[in-house]
């Protein structure tokens, strides 16, 4: 064989062999099934502790954000935003019924076994057209006058008796005073006495006054 031929030959055969591979090659097999987990990596270094920050107002509009770092920032508070329009008018409300006064109750008298000269009561009781009660009792005498007010409204427990706390007359601060209610079906007046605030649920006296202490008024729409 020539050296030509065999030149020839070296030079191919590279080529003949490529073309062997790829016309052996076969399909791609099918995908493997997963492999298992790995074991968990070892736990990281803790990082180090942030800084906290605080705001001070500087009541020029800024307020001022500084950290425990060293660093701080200024920040300055936003423009009023434009005014929105004006909103639709609300429905009118419906008129207002008038209040008058359509019933008043007194009652007054001594309370005996009190030192003479005798304390006297007073308990005033005005109706409204609205169903509501002003009432107010009074205790005292020989110039020392004792004065207790209360408002109840018809759903108002107590309502039907509308008692009143009148303090002690002697202006003691130990929880002791009057109580003065009125049942008003009856007219008949009640008057509890507590020493102080540990006789609260016991009184220490009481008074009953019969209907004859009262005056009972009633009152048409117009007032009169």
């Amino acid at each position: 064989m020539s050296t030509q031929h065999r030149r020839n030959l070296i030079c191919i055969a590279p080529f003949l062999i490529s073309l062997a591979t790829i016309a052996c090659a076969g399909d791609a097999g099918p995908k493997g099934e997963q492999g298992e987990d790995g074991e968990q990596g070892e736990q990281g270094t803790k990082g180090e502790d942030g800084s906290s920050c605080t705001v001070k107002d500087n009541d020029d509009g800024t307020k001022t954000l500084s950290c425990e770092d060293g660093t701080s920032v200024t920040i300055r508070d936003g423009k009023d935003g434009a005014e929105g329009a004006t909103g639709a008018n609300g429905k009118d409300g419906s008129d207002a019924k008038a209040t008058e006064i359509i019933e008043r109750f007194y009652c007054g008298g001594a309370l005996e076994r009190t030192s003479p000269p005798h304390l006297k009561f007073s308990y005033e009781a005005v109706l409204f057209s609205s169903g509501d009660l002003f009432v107010t009792a009074t205790v005292g005498g020989t110039g020392d006058w004792a004065t207790g007010t209360s408002f109840y409204a018809p759903e108002q427990d107590g309502y039907k008796i509308a008692a009143v706390t009148v303090p002690d007359v002697d202006g003691s601060i130990d929880g002791g005073g009057f109580i003065v209610s009125l049942a008003r079906d009856t007219l008949v007046t009640v008057i509890n006495y507590y020493f102080d605030s540990s006789t609260v649920t016991t009184p220490t006296n009481t008074w009953t006054m019969q209907p004859g202490a009262c005056v009972h008024n009633f009152y048409n729409q117009t007032g009169t």
